[in-house]
């Protein structure tokens, strides 16, 4: 793994076979507005839900069965229903159920690809790292690295006394895969008894295994032990994440407030698309709280007789699960219809002592998706503290309605399993910059034709084989251009490598050259790509709320992010003019207005290199 400090280089070229050209001319200047219009349109939607259509890919559009579980299901063709399913994980004591929710989608990812049963003998057959994921998805790069304070600051109440408590900042199932596209992850846990040394913190648990009880009576793990990961184990990786699928939204709000159940209804085509290849789907909605163990809260959205959940108004996004199937016929009056009052956030009672409930409106009709969380069950068989009584029969699972009105930031993975890219590679290397998580994928669109591009240098010989990238819109072409130096300069007649490559859907994407390219010690190798949907065009950038974001209250969970673009490493191509993008990052940063609330990060180009 390498990240590279370049100088920056005295080029000036009139444009790259990326770049495209206008009748009007286009500058700078034009990708500034085109960034503050982004900015401030982020700003505008911040809170708001169902404000976007997206076109569904067509290989989603047919029809499913009325019911599917990963949990039961003849991947293998031996004639027996299998489990892909890992058993229910326990979160607690921290908020991290981002990271639970990412994990149990990867798992099952693997397992489907490998036709492995989630439980031999008693035992997952795959139990990844959690920990290592929400560990270092909060802990910047470290100092002496070129891309030294990256990354995302923790806000979270005494976390400066207590660093451990960062692991309850809250995140998102993008922020996992991007860390994991960085080389970070995902790792398999090794075994909880024999393992000791910093290995043994790739568990759920702290350095002294140090446990609490609950208001509830449960036993966990204590937030105040230790629960820091060595640095070393940063880089580490069992499977490469190969892709990340980034699905549509289900919501969209008509006019009159009214959710549009026809699109919902075919955005779930998509999401059963997916589960039927094998791929679990991690999702956020709004839960009636962030813990299992959290008293004297009256439910609001889920049936604890039925544990059916359903949000019937418009809201935003507090919890991470993982759906592992369906049930078209799953009755919508399995729901609530009545709630207790809740005044000041306190239950409301009568004179008598009896709750004061209200009716709430039930799903428009049935059907809910099957969905794990991570809250315990009353007969987890991981190691560790997991038993908790939650979910339909103690499970650990319940019902999600396909209506229900928070769900979204639904994600599947896609993981190199046989190691074919690695076994590929040979030894490799990564060459990379982006390495801030982002929560969400951004883009700058634009009417105008513009690329985005990093620069490499080969440390030594290599051969580059693969090239990875994010696609922002679904149904979105991406041009790549591969330029090599010569004299200090571009030889922009002469790319010494073009495709393109159309995506489905948005995501992270791990892409082989169709040829490879060769380089010696010290050589530069450009790599420029378009990003473009009909007319429209962007750029992907990683950006987050920096501190003053923060503090004027946009960000959703508790953190703020500092990109680090160092000269010479990215630029971007429009009209006539190349720029290099450390230039651009410092005017939007330092306006006023609305990218003073942000930090961009690097574009997220990688190269993949044999080392030879």
């Amino acid at each position: 793994m390498k990240n590279k400090l370049l100088m920056l280089l005295s080029v000036s070229f009139v444009s790259l076979a990326a770049c495209g050209t206008t009748p009007k001319v286009y500058g700078e200047k034009d990708v500034i507005d085109a960034m503050v219009k982004e900015a401030q349109n982020r700003i505008d939607a911040h809170g708001k839900v169902g404000t976007k259509k997206d076109i569904i890919p067509s290989s989603a559009l047919k029809e499913y069965p009325a019911s599917f579980d990963l949990r039961s299901v003849d991947f293998d063709d031996d004639g027996e229903n299998e489990n892909y399913v890992t058993d229910i994980k326990f979160q607690n004591p921290f908020g991290s159920c981002w990271s639970f929710g990412s994990i149990a989608a990867a798992e099952t990812s693997i397992l489907t690809d490998l036709k492995q049963e989630a439980i031999v003998n008693n035992k997952n057959t795959i139990d990844l790292s959690e920990h290592h994921t929400a560990w270092f998805v909060y802990t910047p790069m470290p100092e002496g690295d070129p891309q030294e304070g990256e990354g995302l600051y923790s806000m979270v109440e005494g976390v400066y006394e207590n660093p451990s408590l960062k692991l309850s900042s809250g995140s998102t199932q993008f922020a996992a895969g991007s860390v994991w596209a960085s080389g970070m992850g995902v790792v398999q846990e090794p075994d909880f008894e024999s393992t000791e040394g910093i290995e043994a913190l790739l568990n759920y648990h702290g350095k002294e295994r140090l446990t609490t009880t609950t208001s509830k009576g449960s036993l966990i793990y204590s937030k105040e032990d230790d629960w820091s990961i060595d640095e070393s184990l940063r880089f580490k990786q069992t499977y490469m994440l190969e892709n990340s699928i980034c699905l549509p939204e289900p919501l969209y709000f008509n006019k009159d407030g009214s959710m549009d159940l026809d699109y919902c209804e075919l955005v779930s085509k998509s999401y059963k698309e997916q589960l039927m290849n094998g791929r679990a789907l991690v999702v956020g909605f709004q839960a009636d709280s962030y813990s299992p163990d959290s008293t004297g809260r009256a439910a609001k959205y889920i049936n604890t007789d039925t544990y059916a959940h359903y949000t019937y108004e418009p809201k935003t996004q507090n919890h991470s699960v993982c759906i592992v199937g369906w049930d078209d016929n799953y009755s919508k009056t399995n729901f609530l219809n009545k709630v207790q009052y809740v005044i000041n956030g306190v239950p409301a009672f009568d004179k008598d002592g009896k709750p004061i409930m209200k009716d709430v409106p039930q799903p428009p009709k049935d059907g809910a998706w099957i969905v794990k969380n991570s809250w315990g069950s009353i007969d987890s068989i991981s190691d560790g503290l997991n038993r908790n009584n939650w979910g339909v029969n103690g499970s650990g699972y319940f019902y999600l309605s396909y209506y229900d009105m928070s769900l979204g930031s639904v994600q599947a993975f896609d993981f190199d399993v046989t190691n074919e890219i690695k076994g590929d590679l040979g030894k490799y290397a990564i060459d990379e910059y982006d390495l801030m998580p982002n929560e969400n994928p951004h883009n700058i669109e634009t009417n105008f034709p513009v690329a985005e591009g990093n620069i490499f240098t080969a440390e030594e010989d290599e051969t580059v084989k693969y090239v990875s990238c994010i696609s922002t819109e679904h149904n979105e072409e991406m041009t790549f251009d591969f330029y090599k130096f010569e004299d200090g300069k571009i030889n922009r007649n002469k790319p010494v490598l073009e495709f393109t490559k159309q995506f489905d859907y948005r995501g992270i994407h791990v892409v082989k050259l169709p040829t490879a390219i060769s380089l010696e010690e010290g050589e530069k190798l450009a790599v420029a790509i378009t990003q473009r949907n009909g007319d429209k065009y962007f750029l992907s950038v990683g950006s987050e709320y920096n501190l003053n974001g923060y503090l004027n209250e946009l960000c959703d969970d508790q953190y703020y992010a500092v990109g680090v673009v160092n000269k010479g490493e990215s630029f971007v191509c429009v009209g006539n003019e190349v720029i290099d993008f450390h230039d651009i990052k410092e005017k939007v940063e330092n306006l006023d207005g609305p990218t003073s609330y942000l930090t961009y990060d690097n574009f997220p180009i990688k190269i993949y290199s044999s080392l030879n």
